[in-house]
């Protein structure tokens, strides 16, 4: 053995080997520490800033993907450039410093920038064609996200180059970490944005609040980097370069590690392609088991970086056993397509696997999410670990020899991490930008992820065939190539009713901790089986599935999730038509425009098109729905097809952001507020955009779910419609009446608001009504008269008013309701009971005219009456003493006296009842009575007197 080969030997040796108390190692460990703690920050910034430019471009998949594709393509920008430069720099350290703190300042200024860009936008996109606002949409977005994101793409380039440089740890190692750490950091960020700081602090303050303590962590960098031992580094003359190993020779580079390869180079950006699709894929497929709310997707995402974190530590391992680079990336693009097709074969039991989770736990909003967090780890876990394997892998192949070892035992530097970042990036972003816009709506969710694996294995083949690899390698490949087809030709087609069957809105009454856990599967499989599919279809924003069940009712199902339904014994057929009916009964005249936000099953613009209004918009942000909408024809008319109707495929947000119209009505039909997207539209932000775009006297209406809100929630959507309309009235949608707790259940709700006072012409809502098609439905929810409308009136603004002092509203910063929802469905808040309307129903007459005196007297007498029956005397009693102050007719109100005194004297203990409940009895000249009570509450209490004086 040579000298030199010895030196080089031990030169290899010395860092490969880790020396107990060396300080390389506790200065890689403060390196990786950074390297964390900047991912968790870049992985806020994401969801914070998505959320915020989604308000502006919409929530549709197309600008989600600008949104994403834009991101990654600064990170691909900025990690090529700074792969480049990072060794040519004295003190990388101090540059990436100043990186941390240009972050911070930029996104400190993010939320003012983004205002900008909103004004920009509307403007453009208001006074153009379509395809303008989509071509602005995307120079927008790059121009938000460009700058930040190229920064952030730099820091593990130059984190590379400061571990080689200063020969922290071999460069497989190093590159492997590193690129762990940074991701671990953003599963950290992905988790803390959604579960802590936006519903802590909101989105705004969670901006500032990370920009100060990235601001901290380059501040702190740059101080690190001021220590002498960054600045004292050899000329590039004195570095001494690394011999080139010929291609098959054991640990050495080989020669299609040039940088000019660009075979290898398209291998690794296909590569993030195909990642790019998994997590598309898998984010969609997954939505279908574990929900649509901000937290499932937060932890589909978690899971997916924790896999690749995963992957990325065992490279060093990884190339103990394979000296190799471009093998090891060969074995893991044929592991990534295997693993693919195998998950995909049992895609359709990760319903039962979430039941399966609850056998041992007790269900409650932590345990769901524990639970759904490791369903989504174990589905993306074997891809995306193998996916963080390979990029060390890529790096190391795209150093290229000269970029290599310029110094003994720093392997490759910021050039190859950079430039596999770059190109990995580069495909992501085209992944991004194709998955959910071209591939799935081309091609569906199972269709795109096969082709997804089978472009894993050409990968496979690929690397294989530029590593020169032997016959034992082929050998293996050929084999996994054939596990494959096998694979692909038997994999069943998945069975959408099984997928669709929202086993998370189930858990409630599936889960008990009585009940066994093949019982729990048994009524799973059972519901499963019940319904009989009549149309299925996956969009591009979700699955949508229409289902018939035995008792004859059809279901409308968007991602799992039931939106709405028709036939006998729905309760959703009262919601749908009073959406459409009430606020043009409320308004009287029918008005030019109407704008109606959701389709659902058509019922509800059924109902609109009963009135002679003169056109309508019908803004939907799913094509499927409005495909199946069609086969609910027997109850929405064919409304669809009426030459009144615009069909407008967008985000209803969106729409009124950038259209210049003006409408007389405009009706919200959303899914639940706490649904990704859909949250977007229950704020006080889609509100003041409502309010702009209602004309003079314009009335808007929209759904408010009661079952899915507590009662402070349900105050918060309240107060976050009445910030933007000072008249707002809440109706009931859906009554029932159980005998056993004597009171009308008021099941769904409507809310009413205008900009000015809403008086409510009682002879124009009769008028209104009586048009045959509106009179067709109303008498087929049991309405036949105004009167019997006007039962369904909840209060109106006095009561809104005092209900909203001091509650904080539901707004775009602060998205309560999105938040507390799902922890909500899983009894973490209590959910708003029936019961919490009736103590403050407000008497409907204050907001009538045109009724006269008789009926508003007899409605009052009606509200009397139902408060005895919810057993809220105090009220009662209030109403029938100025009914009687009025003179209303006494023998009536004798009878109301009378049970409401028997309600007080059975309970016996409430002095000041009785004394008012005799002056009642003064006023309709019954003095021996009134005496009577007066005597049995001075004997209850002798203060009772005082009562008397008061009154």
């Amino acid at each position: 053995m040579t000298k030199k080969t010895l030196m080089e030997a031990a030169s290899r040796a010395r860092v490969d080997i880790s020396v107990p108390g060396r300080p390389e190692a506790f200065l890689f460990g403060l390196l990786a520490a950074v390297l964390f703690l900047s991912g968790a920050a870049s992985l806020v910034y994401e969801v914070l800033w998505f959320r915020m430019l989604g308000l502006v471009f919409g929530s549709t998949t197309h600008a989600l993907s600008v949104l994403l594709a834009s991101f990654m393509a600064g990170l691909a920008l900025g990690s090529a450039l700074f792969g480049r430069l990072g060794a040519g720099l004295r003190n990388p350290l101090r540059v990436y410093a100043w990186i941390e703190l240009g972050v911070a300042s930029y996104c400190a200024l993010s939320p003012w920038l983004f205002g900008q860009i909103e004004s920009v936008y509307v403007h453009v996109a208001g006074a153009s064609l379509p395809v303008f606002a989509s071509v602005s949409r995307v120079a927008l977005s790059a121009a938000a996200l460009l700058v930040p994101t190229a920064l952030m793409g730099a820091t593990l380039p130059l984190a590379v180059e400061v571990a080689a440089r200063h020969e922290l740890r071999t460069t497989s190692r190093a590159v492997g970490s590193l690129y762990a750490a940074n991701t671990w950091g953003g599963v950290a960020g992905t988790l803390a944005a959604a579960f802590v700081l936006i519903m802590a602090l909101g989105v705004r303050a969670s901006v500032w609040t990370t920009a100060g303590l990235q601001a901290l962590l380059g501040a702190g960098v740059w101080l690190w980097s001021l220590k002498p031992m960054f600045d004292a580094l050899p000329d590039a003359g004195e570095r001494r370069p690394a011999p080139v190993v010929a291609a098959g020779a054991g640990g050495g580079l080989e020669a299609s590690q040039a940088p000019g390869n660009w075979p290898m180079v398209l291998i690794v950006a296909l590569s993030g392609f195909a990642a790019m699709v998994y997590e598309v894929c898998w984010t969609r497929l997954l939505a279908l088991t574990i929900g649509s709310s901000v937290y499932a997707f937060a932890l589909v995402l978690a899971a997916f970086l924790a896999a690749i974190s995963a992957g990325s530590l065992t490279y060093g391992w990884a190339r103990r056993f394979e000296a190799r680079p471009a093998r090891v990336l060969g074995f893991g693009e044929l592991a990534i397509g295997l693993a693919s097709l195998a998950i995909m074969a049992v895609a359709e039991l990760l319903p039962e696997l979430l039941i399966r989770g609850f056998a041992v736990l007790q269900l409650n909003f932590w345990s769901v999410t524990i639970v759904s967090g490791l369903l989504a780890f174990g589905a993306v876990f074997l891809p995306a670990f193998f996916f963080g394997l390979i990029f060390p892998a890529s790096a190391e192949i795209l150093a290229g020899p000269e970029h290599s070892q310029a110094l003994p035992g720093r392997g490759h530097s910021s050039h190859g991490a950079g430039r596999a970042y770059a190109w990995n990036t580069a495909g992501a972003v085209l992944g991004a930008a194709s998955a959910g816009v071209i591939l799935i709506a081309q091609m569906g969710t199972q269709a795109t992820l096969t082709a997804a694996a089978w472009l894993n294995l050409l990968c496979c083949a690929g690397a294989l065939a530029l590593a020169r690899a032997g016959a034992n390698a082929w050998r293996i490949a050929g084999a996994g190539f054939a596990a494959a087809l096998l694979l692909s030709a038997f994999l069943p087609r998945w069975d959408v009713q099984a997928l669709s069957t929202g086993a998370h809105h189930d858990l409630n009454r599936l889960v008990r901790s009585d009940r066994p856990l093949e019982e729990m599967l048994a009524l799973y499989r059972a519901k499963m089986k019940r319904y009989r599919p009549v149309f299925s279809r996956e969009g591009k924003e979700s699955w949508v599935l229409v289902q018939d069940s035995p008792e004859g009712v059809r279901y409308l199902k968007n991602n799992g999730r039931v939106d709405a339904s028709a036939g006998p014994g729905s309760t959703d057929v009262s919601t749908q038509l009073l959406l459409g009916h009430l606020p043009l009964v409320v308004k009287g005249a029918a008005p030019e425009e109407v704008l109606v936000i959701g389709l659902g099953t058509g019922m509800t613009l059924a109902a609109v098109l009963a009135h002679p209004v003169k056109s309508v918009d019908l803004v939907e942000i799913e094509p499927a729905v409005i495909e199946a909408s069609r086969h609910f024809r027997k109850w929405n008319r064919g409304a669809t097809l009426d030459p009144r109707v615009s069909l407008i495929v967008d985000d209803g947000r969106h729409h009124l952001l950038t259209t210049g119209k003006r409408y007389g009505v405009v009706v919200s039909d959303p899914p639940n507020p706490w649904v990704a997207g859909a949250a977007n539209l229950f704020t006080a932000g889609f509100y003041r955009l409502v309010a702009r775009r209602l004309e003079p006297g314009g009335v808007f209406c929209q759904w408010l779910p009661p079952s899915e809100m507590s009662a402070l929630d349900y105050e918060a959507a309240l107060a976050a419609i009445r910030a933007e309309f000072p008249y707002v009235s809440l109706w009931s949608s859906v009554k029932a009446r159980r005998a056993d707790l004597e009171w009308d259940m008021f099941l769904d709700a409507i809310a009413i608001a205008s900009s000015e006072p809403l008086r409510m012409d009682f002879k124009a809502m009769q008028q209104a009504m009586s048009r045959p098609l509106a009179a067709h439905d109303l008498e087929g929810l049991g309405i036949a008269s105004a009167d019997k409308l006007l039962e369904y009136f909840v209060f109106g603004h006095e009561t809104t008013t005092r209900l909203c002092s001091g509650i904080a509203a539901n707004t775009d910063d602060k998205p309560i309701l999105e938040f507390l929802g799902p922890r909500r469905l899983y009894g973490f808040a209590p959910r708003l009971e029936a019961a919490a309307f009736h103590p403050v129903r407000e008497p409907v007459w204050r907001y009538l005219s045109n009724a006269g005196q008789g009926h508003a007297t007899r409605k009052r007498l009606d509200l009397v009456s139902y408060y005895l029956r919810q057993g809220l005397e105090s009220q009662a009693l209030a109403l029938l003493a100025e009914i009687e102050r009025e003179g209303a007719p006494g023998h009536k109100v004798r009878r109301l006296a009378h049970r409401l005194a028997q309600r007080v004297e059975s309970r016996a203990a409430r002095p000041e009842l009785l004394v008012r409940l005799g002056r009642i009895y003064d006023g309709c000249k019954m003095g021996h009575e009134a005496a009577s009570l007066y005597t049995e509450a001075v004997n209850l209490d002798p203060g009772a007197l005082r009562h008397l004086v008061e009154d």
